[in-house]
């Protein structure tokens, strides 16, 4: 089951229908276009317990319609950066101790530090100081939200940046990082990565 699009610079069923060859698989395709994407958004956000802030959301939903003429179960891509460490958020996180005690007073330093620098910077887009400002920010987190921050298309600088007064409030109000949360407390016991890939790792369900 392969997924492509509809920009032929990124479009790869080219290069999966030679990998079909190769193994001698049948092989079945779907163009994800945006159309699809904007009348299947709520559906999938619905499928979805906990924040999902990966893209590969949509296509899989896509390859997982695809797949439900012929089968119930289907193996997807997802999976190995996480379990072999590939991405490099990962990586980061441990090397710079995401998950290590902070106290809060220095996360209050930091704290400050983020909202001097934003004087500075007169938006997010990428910057010397608007990269300092995600810094310091970031090193006043609890570690949940350090980790969701990192990895996130858009941490709480740039969604403050972006969203209304009242969508602001209505995002700090309820925090998407209240399931992370439980899970981190839950696998307090492991390993830094362990809690990494605990946390952070999320398992998108095949929808049939």
């Amino acid at each position: 089951m392969s997924v492509g699009v509809e920009e032929k610079e990124e479009n790869e069923l080219e290069d999966a229908a030679l990998m079909a060859k190769h193994v001698g698989a049948k092989h079945h395709c779907v163009i994800a276009d945006s159309d699809s994407f904007l009348d299947t958004l709520d559906h999938m956000v619905y499928h979805h317990d906990s924040p999902f802030t990966d893209t590969s959301a949509y296509p899989t939903f896509c390859a997982a319609r695809l797949a439900r003429d012929c089968t119930d179960i289907i193996l997807t891509g997802d999976g190995p950066d996480q379990i072999m460490g590939g991405s490099g958020h990962y990586v980061f996180a441990v090397r710079n101790k995401l998950f290590g005690d902070r106290s809060k007073a220095l996360r209050l330093l930091w704290g400050l530090g983020a909202k001097g620098a934003s004087l500075f910077a007169a938006n997010p887009v990428p910057s010397f100081i608007s990269r300092l400002e995600r810094k310091f920010h970031r090193d006043s987190l609890p570690p949940v939200h350090a980790a969701y921050d990192l990895r996130s298309y858009f941490p709480d600088i740039v969604k403050q940046f972006i969203c209304t007064d009242d969508l602001w409030a209505v995002h700090t109000r309820n925090s998407p990082y209240r399931h992370p949360d439980a899970w981190f407390e839950k696998g307090a016991w492991m390993t830094l990565i362990g809690i990494f890939l605990l946390t952070c790792s999320s398992i998108s369900p095949m929808i049939s």
